[in-house]
């Protein structure tokens, strides 16, 4: 559950490993989170004490409760980021949830927290917009439904995420739209794109859904289309 998340590892303080339990101030039976440990190796989050019994459940949520929030973007934030993406062929991608203060459940906020983790690596950010409070930034990018899922890419692109709010779905997701030439055709950018195109010999092939209904690209894994439309 905590795959590259938070590195995992065991210590016997009863045998020869009682000198690294005297170093970091262990006395007793216990799960602790280190978040520094080299800088204050006595300063860490008790997870579970000698009198608890260890669940999984139990220190997968504490340990996420610990970790840093997804930052939260204001709609000026949303706009420099798109900008950025606008501009620069090699800026940083982004992954955002658009979601309402009575739809940010606990759940949601630790599959987020958890997508940080798993993404840390990999240069691509992850941010959240509370469309109760940014109602035009939500509105740019036509979200129907709370929580949505976007990647937000370079060339002024993005594609919507139609899955499981679950963070391993959308690290895969959001690393198959990067390597894909699928684009969201909303009525921003399909008139110039489709309608009135810049010649270049490419036809456009254009599936166009309802964004309640999953269609037959996402449900296919076809990344051929280069073009999706939400009607």
């Amino acid at each position: 559950m905590l795959e590259n998340v938070v590195n995992i590892a065991q210590v016997y303080c009863d045998s020869s490993d009682k000198v690294v339990c005297d170093r970091f101030g262990i006395t007793e039976s216990k799960v602790a989170l280190f978040q520094d440990i080299r800088g204050d190796p006595q300063n860490y989050a008790e997870i579970v004490g000698a009198d608890q019994s260890v669940e999984a459940k139990h220190i997968f949520r504490t340990v996420l409760s610990k970790l840093p929030n997804v930052r939260q973007l204001s709609a000026e934030d949303l706009k420099t980021i798109w900008k950025d993406l606008s501009d620069n062929p090699s800026a940083e991608p982004w992954i955002v949830e658009f979601t309402t203060t009575d739809k940010d459940s606990e759940a949601n906020q630790m599959e987020t927290k958890r997508l940080m983790s798993l993404l840390s690596d990999e240069n691509i950010s992850v941010g959240k917009v509370f469309c109760d409070q940014e109602l035009k930034a939500c509105s740019q990018f036509y979200i129907h439904k709370h929580p949505s899922i976007a990647v937000l890419k370079s060339g002024a692109n993005y594609e919507l995420y139609h899955g499981r709010i679950l963070a391993f779905d959308i690290a895969n997701f959001a690393k198959e739209s990067l390597t894909s030439d699928l684009q969201t055709l909303d009525p921003n950018i399909f008139e110039d794109k489709v309608t009135n195109p810049v010649p270049t010999g490419k036809p456009w092939f254009v599936d166009f859904f309802a964004p309640v209904v999953v269609s037959a690209v996402y449900e296919t894994n076809a990344r051929n289309p280069k073009g999706v439309a939400k009607c």
